[in-house]
């Protein structure tokens, strides 16, 4: 993830404008660039054409900042996995004791474990209790919940030696979160050529054997790719991960807010949230293979997420009576060089104190700002159409002109971010 941007209705009042430029200028951790930047925009939806109702202006809200510096991002750790006779780690969690015996079943799952290799593709069950079971090698292209990027010994591990030999205690969980970080990270990144979005869906997760098998002295050590949901629980994914977009996004009518850490968590839309999805828009249909700049990727957002939100809520006239804005987030060098292309458009709605105003209830049903239903917002002027304006025509120029000056003062202003209020 990247920068964040929104967009504002040209025919806000001055009063809005003025609260627009206010709230950012006094947002904290705000720079002086940010404040001449939303300033700058702010003018300049100032002296925008307020008679098209289909035309939303770039406005540096301080709600367009809030991504950048917030540090928003799918801070998702899977846990350590066991084979069989070893429950499955919980999201953050190390894998625990079993005090199960071997049996046929785990010998042949244990074979599974042992002969897997780089490029194969593991499936399991998971009992209600976390022990899994009937740990197998599936084709790729079929769902599966692991892909294996790399098998170790880590009793010839390297960087430890003698860390993990024959007579080592079974990993800690610092031991194992060390390894995942320092050994399965890079693995799976030299694994998927480089590739690899540490932004995106694909998480890094380690298989070890499970206390019994160590104790007879298997050191396997598997680095693999997972894909997990918001409680760190593995969900299946189809096809080799080369070449996957590696985005991780939310289907519209999904609800989101932020978990201690800063984390996107989806909820269930009528608990309290921040965010609400209106769609996906992927990049590729608009760049193919050809990385977009910042600008050029606002440029196709600014229009296809507020498309999104009109179709989401019902047109032009329900977006601006909800009150709501929308918002996105453009994706950073880093996950577009992995070949991450779709991005999440977003309803929100500013506090005006720099963060976001707490949502409940879907925006296209029935829902709250803050505890509160939406405040009517002022009446908007008639299109130019309606008045028989013969400068209707001169007037779309001008609002498209101004729209673009509004991208590049908004881009510019989303680079000095604004952390949401409480970070």
């Amino acid at each position: 993830m990247h920068n964040g941007v929104t967009m504002a209705d040209d025919n806000m009042n001055q009063d809005r404008e003025h609260a627009a430029a206010t709230d950012t200028d006094s947002g904290a951790g705000t720079g002086a660039d940010a404040s001449a930047g939303a300033s700058s925009a702010a003018s300049n939806d100032a002296h925008a054409s307020r008679n098209s109702r289909g035309s939303w202006g770039m406005r540096a809200l301080s709600t367009a900042m809030l991504v950048g510096a917030a540090g928003m991002a799918f801070a998702l750790q899977a846990g350590v996995i066991e084979p069989p006779s070893g429950p499955l780690g919980g999201k953050g969690s190390s894998a625990s004791a079993s005090s199960s015996t071997t049996t046929t079943i785990v010998d042949k799952e244990t074979t599974a474990f042992t002969s897997a290799t780089a490029g194969n593709c593991l499936d399991w069950n998971l009992a209600e209790d976390l022990n899994v079971s009937d740990f197998r090698v599936v084709p790729c292209e079929q769902p599966h919940a692991y892909e294996v990027a790399k098998k170790l010994n880590l009793a010839d591990y390297e960087e430890h030696p003698g860390q993990y030999a024959k007579t080592a205690n079974y990993p800690t969980a610092d031991n194992l979160v060390a390894l995942q970080n320092g050994v399965c990270r890079n693995t799976v990144t030299e694994y998927l050529g480089g590739q690899y979005d540490p932004d995106g869906r694909f998480i890094t997760a380690p298989i070890i054997p499970s206390p019994s098998q160590w104790e007879k002295g298997d050191r396997t050590f598997l680095c693999g790719i997972q894909v997990v949901d918001e409680d760190g629980n593995t969900t299946h994914m189809s096809g080799p991960a080369a070449g996957q977009d590696q985005s991780r996004v939310f289907e519209g009518g999904r609800c989101v807010t932020l978990d201690e850490n800063g984390a996107i968590r989806q909820v269930p839309c009528v608990e309290d949230h921040l965010m609400e999805s209106t769609g996906i828009v992927n990049l590729r249909d608009h760049f193919g293979d050809n990385i977009p700049t910042d600008q050029e990727q606002n440029d196709v957002l600014a229009e296809q997420c507020v498309t999104l939100a009109q179709n989401y809520l019902g047109g032009d006239d329900p977006l601006y009576n909800s009150t709501l804005l929308p918002f996105w987030t453009s994706l950073s060098q880093e996950s577009l060089n992995a070949g991450s292309r779709s991005v999440n458009c977003w309803l929100i709605k500013d506090n005006g104190q720099g963060g976001f105003s707490t949502l409940n209830g879907h925006a296209n049903e029935s829902f709250t700002i803050d505890g509160q239903p939406p405040v009517a917002p002022p009446p908007r002027n008639p299109l130019r159409e309606e008045q028989g304006d013969a400068g209707a025509g001169a007037g779309t120029g001008d609002v498209g002109e101004v729209g673009a000056d509004g991208t590049g003062a908004g881009a510019g202003a989303a680079d000095n971010a604004v952390a949401p209020a409480g970070q």
